[in-house]
């Protein structure tokens, strides 16, 4: 394999990760949002290229931009929805990375104890 290979498999992990976490911080009300807003979203998508492969893409401008403006204040929702979440979601991290020192893994309770680390390491 690869080392790109190996790179975007790393990368995809870390990405599904992140989502995961996200997706843990939603209500359940966000969560039903997310896959009903996905669900709408394809099905539109393969509507319109449903459009466009069989009749000319000039003649339905009306109606992309029709659906855009129809997508448009779900997609508002969903970003608001998902921000709320990544909030919360860095919020845990921050605690996590505050709560553990990077050399040693060691529970770190207060800045005196950072300092007395740092110091006992050189």
């Amino acid at each position: 394999m690869r080392e790109s290979d190996k790179e975007i498999k790393i990368l995809l992990k870390r990405f599904w990760e992140r989502r995961k976490g996200i997706r843990n911080e939603m209500s359940l009300f966000g969560k039903i949002y997310e896959i009903i807003f996905i669900i709408t979203l394809v099905i539109i998508l393969v509507y319109i290229f449903y459009i466009t492969h069989i009749y000319e893409v000039e003649e339905y401008f009306l109606i992309f931009l029709y659906l855009f403006f129809i997508i448009l204040p779900f997609l508002i929702i969903f970003s608001i929805i998902n921000k709320k979440a990544l909030k919360k979601y860095n919020e845990k991290l921050e605690k996590k990375r505050i709560n553990f020192c990077i050399y040693c893994n060691g529970k770190i309770d207060g800045l005196e104890e950072i300092e007395d680390l740092i110091i006992d390491k050189n």
